[in-house]
């Protein structure tokens, strides 16, 4: 065994033997040298003992031809969790330091050959099991004439999870920038759908009103529609530019109802389980859009489980801690939530899929058998009600998702039944500035049957000369939000400038509505999203104008 980093016995009997001799046995001059010499030697190698044990990298001592090792710094044996009475003479796959024992026998044939490996990513295992990421080199070095390795490592594990944190994070920017530029499409195609879906329900509820009795077909139109306006309300929802009819509603109310459809989607073949957690959970969510993402959910689940399975929908209430959101749930923020639990017993899926499942498009079903869209816009409702979408997932064990909803403190929802109204007439002047010339002449047609004085202008450069010109007063703007050379919002305030009184309502087929309250003269201002009704127009005008001042 070669000479251990310190004093040893040997060199303190040499050192007194040569000074025992005294200056009577050697010349005077040649004793004074060698006594400097020792010391500069007891000096150096104190030096190498101190910068050894105190090294802040892992560092050992080991022999080539075997692996025994034959000293370590505290470093390496702190980090590893050894003590130096169970390193010393043991090799490193004795001591389970290397994970595998042919990266071992690969790496030290090749530091035989080329006689040093510098930055090597090495992963090595503490006496727990536990992993240590170390950046490592390794120097064949001659002690003693004995052939030796100089393993030296830094700990860069932290490091390396930071890198993986980065990873994550770059992953989640591109998945967020791919959702907005989808949603930046979706939003322009559901706009202009939208005006085409008002032309038709206005025209539809004016034949209806004047038929007698109503032409045939007329109803089939009108159900057409509807389901077209639903289409492309999740098309913005999956871009996340949908307002959401948002209400307070209990989470078992709505798993329940929406449970009583999901057996006939699912199929008979598949055994449905719904446990509903035995307290009411308050959350602030559209219902439709929920069902929505239940449904998307059960029909991946029903896919996965062609000849027959389980699956289990159920709710609950999980308090997510700071300590629990940096392990598994790195999404969710602190707190209390409401969550929807679905699992199934199908086939799963592998990482490279999950690492894929919510981009737009992405499909693993057959052609003509999935569009791609179902489960990004399940990631679009969801994130949208203020909510994180968590999957887990293993080929041949399933798949599990859970919805986790901000748990609302109320403890029982509002009655939001609304009176159903008649059509009211009028009598107030409106401006209606709509660039679609379809829409604009249906809604002057429908403010003027109801007695409505109507101004009407094809884009806000239009309406500023016809308020310019207008002396009387004007009541209510009506204005898309989306035009020609300005939007609806500047255009509201420059004649808010001229007209404090006036009253605004917004339409649009795609905006959030939060373009309209970013400026304090327009907290009032009222919106109705595209496509509406007759109904719906005339009781929202009327609300509006109400609400002014005798």
């Amino acid at each position: 065994m070669p000479r251990r980093f310190e004093q040893p016995e040997e060199w303190d009997h040499l050192r007194q033997k040569i000074l025992g001799l005294g200056e009577n046995s050697i010349h005077k001059s040649h004793f004074a040298e060698l006594q400097q010499r020792i010391q500069q030697l007891e000096a150096s190698e104190r030096k190498f003992a101190l910068a050894f044990q105190a090294n802040p990298a892992l560092m050992c001592l080991s022999a080539l031809e075997d692996g025994r090792l034959l000293e370590a710094n505290q470093t390496f044996l702190h980090t590893l969790g050894l003590t130096l009475e169970d390193a010393i003479g043991k090799t490193s796959l004795e001591l389970g330091i290397w994970p595998e024992p042919e990266a071992y026998r690969s790496v030290m044939g090749r530091l035989k050959v080329v006689g040093s490996i510098h930055l090597l990513e090495l992963p090595v295992h503490r006496k727990d099991g536990s992993l240590v990421e170390t950046l490592s080199s390794m120097v064949a070095v001659e002690v003693e004439g004995q052939d030796c390795v100089l393993f030296m490592a830094i700990d860069i594990t932290e490091i390396k999870q930071a890198q993986q944190e980065r990873e994550r994070l770059q992953a989640q920017l591109l998945q967020a920038q791919k959702m907005d530029a989808i949603g930046q499409l979706a939003g322009g195609v559901a706009h202009d759908f939208n005006n085409l879906l008002t032309i038709i329900n206005l025209n539809a509820e004016m034949l209806g009103i004047e038929g007698e009795p109503p032409p045939k077909g007329l109803e089939e139109i009108m159900l057409a529609a509807q389901r077209a306006q639903d289409l492309t309300r999740q098309l913005l929802t999956f871009g996340r530019k949908q307002p959401m009819e948002t209400m307070l509603c209990d989470l078992n109310q709505v798993v329940s109802e929406t449970g009583k459809m999901l057996q006939r989607i699912i199929g008979e073949h598949i055994q449905l389980e719904i446990n509903l957690a035995p307290d009411p959970s308050m959350v602030v969510v559209d219902p439709s859009q929920l069902s929505q993402v239940m449904m998307n959910l059960a029909i991946n689940a029903r896919d996965a489980m062609p000849q027959g399975g389980h699956l289990l929908l159920e709710t609950s209430r999980t308090l997510v801690e700071e300590h629990h959101q940096r392990a598994k749930h790195q999404d969710v923020l602190p707190g209390v939530y409401a969550v929807i639990a679905m699992a199934d017993t199908g086939c799963g899926m592998d990482e490279a899929t999950l690492n894929h499942i919510f981009e737009p498009f992405f499909t693993t079903k057959e052609k003509g058998k999935g569009t791609g869209l179902g489960l990004a816009m399940v990631y679009g409702i969801v994130k949208q009600s203020g909510g994180h979408v968590w999957v887990y997932s293993e080929p041949g064990r399933g798949t599990q998702f859970k919805i986790y909803l901000p748990l609302n403190s109320a403890e029982e929802a509002p009655s939001l039944a609304l009176p159903s109204l008649p059509l009211r007439p009028g009598w107030e002047t409106v401006l209606l500035v709509e660039d679609d010339a379809a829409v604009r002449a249906l809604v002057v047609g429908a403010l003027a049957s109801w007695g409505y004085q109507v101004l009407e202008a094809a884009d806000p450069l239009a309406a500023l000369q016809i308020t310019d010109a207008h002396s009387d007063p004007i009541h209510l703007l009506i204005t898309d939000v989306v035009m020609p050379y300005f939007n609806g919002p500047d255009l509201a305030q420059r004649i808010l400038q001229q007209r404090p009184d006036l009253r605004v309502l917004f339409v649009s087929g795609y905006t959030d509505g939060a373009i309209i309250h970013q400026e304090s003269e327009l907290k009032s201002a009222e919106f109705l999203q595209k496509p509406f009704n007759m109904k719906t127009l005339n009781q929202k005008v009327r609300a509006i104008l109400d609400a002014l001042p005798t």
